[in-house]
């Protein structure tokens, strides 16, 4: 089995630390990778750590700690494939709460311990991500992409999408087209100058 490049870049960070060190930069590497796609604000307050006893400053690092309070690993994994499963209907604390048997109120504070925000803001900004993917993905209207991404009409769409990404979801949509248009040639005339 081949060791992971956060392994290796651990072996080689390590060579020139001191071994009281070196179990304890080792630890929170391993902590930091295995938080990157649970929680990656808390990674990288580990990587700061590891990196402030790499260089000297262990007084400055506090041990490192895990967020207490949150959902636990398979209670994220759980939540966020049911939402990713659902966004086109409704989706409701309630149900998201009984689906990791939790009560509401205690699975609103873990879940904005764990994701950084509230379920409703973690529902929005998902149902914001798909419309941008159908918009660019499909020729569908912007009323029928709102009714797949769960809104009542274009115009909740249109709210939502303007207080999360800035811009109307017509505007986006077509510069993001103008840009892909744009892009696409390049990379192809590219790759056909590789071969000639």
């Amino acid at each position: 089995m081949q060791p992971s490049l956060a392994t290796s870049a651990s072996a080689a960070l390590l060579l020139g630390v001191e071994s009281a060190n070196r179990e304890r930069v080792s630890a929170i590497l391993s902590d930091a990778q295995r938080l990157v796609g649970e929680n990656p604000g808390q990674a990288l307050e580990l990587l700061n750590q590891a990196f402030a006893l790499l260089r000297g400053r262990e007084q400055a690092a506090p041990e490192p700690t895990i967020a207490r309070g949150g959902l636990t690993p398979w209670q994220c994994r759980k939540v966020e494939a049911h939402i990713g499963e659902k966004l086109g209907s409704n989706i409701g604390v309630e149900e998201l709460a009984k689906l990791v048997r939790l009560s509401m109120s205690h699975f609103s504070r873990a879940f904005k311990i764990s994701f950084e925000v509230t379920p409703y803001a973690y529902i929005i900004r998902k149902r914001v991500e798909l419309a941008q993917t159908l918009m660019l993905e499909t020729e569908k209207s912007l009323s029928e992409i709102a009714l797949d991404c769960g809104l009542s009409d274009q115009a909740h769409l249109s709210n939502l999408f303007r207080r999360s990404v800035g811009t109307s979801p017509n505007s986006w949509r077509r510069r993001s087209r103008q840009e892909r248009s744009y892009v696409r040639p390049v990379a192809e005339r590219a790759s056909q100058a590789a071969y000639v």
